[in-house]
């Protein structure tokens, strides 16, 4: 009787596991919560959660914070200056979407080694693809950790590597929304898309 018992469990488990996967492909996850938080159905993930402002520095040596950036759509992505596999892909990421959006956004790179990427090297590194692209760089190592925790980013240093291993994730921060929009794939059409959506908010 047991057996039978857990073979219905079992047996109602995998028929709700894959109805589950059914509507998930109906209905994309970021669509679905964005649609019950009654928010915007972007293409991005939209999290609830707010970036604190923390002091950084930008590529000219100065003083920002994510505030400072509020005036327009802000997009940031991860990465670091002697980096040879992703990052580069990013940055002409950044490109192709500069040629799209033009200036009504902000572009900006936050180093995960900040220790290395001074401001210098980071707008040295940044002109060769885009000299608009902001640079920005936390020396204070608490509030490095707790601004990578914000944005669910894992950092590793490899063994024996000056690489560091990190995810390419473009991150959204806009006027018009409260909380984080997450790009877990560096799609240009999903990105247009979510862009030309909020402009017309």
């Amino acid at each position: 009787m047991a057996s039978k018992i857990t073979k219905f469990v079992l047996l109602v488990v995998a028929v709700c596991c894959l109805l589950g996967a059914i509507l998930l492909e109906v209905f994309p996850a970021n669509t679905f919560y964005n649609k019950l938080l009654g928010q915007p159905e972007l293409k991005g993930f939209q999290a609830p959660f707010v970036l604190n402002n923390y002091v950084m520095k930008n590529d000219l040596g100065e003083d920002v914070s994510w505030q400072s950036f509020k005036n327009k759509p802000l997009y940031i992505t991860t990465g670091f200056t002697i980096c040879s596999s992703t990052c580069p892909i990013s940055m002409a990421f950044y490109k192709r979407l500069r040629e799209e959006i033009g200036d009504s956004a902000y572009l900006s790179l936050f180093s995960i080694d900040p220790h290395n990427d001074t401001p210098s090297r980071l707008a040295s590194y940044l002109k060769t693809f885009d000299s608009n692209i902001i640079g920005l760089q936390v020396i204070n190592d608490i509030d490095f950790r707790r601004i990578l925790a914000e944005l669910k980013q894992t950092v590793t240093d490899l063994p024996d590597s000056t690489d560091i291993m990190h995810s390419d994730y473009i991150y959204l921060l806009h006027p018009k929304l409260k909380g984080v929009v997450i790009y877990t794939e560096q799609d240009l059409a999903s990105i247009l898309y979510d862009y030309q959506l909020l402009s017309e908010l």
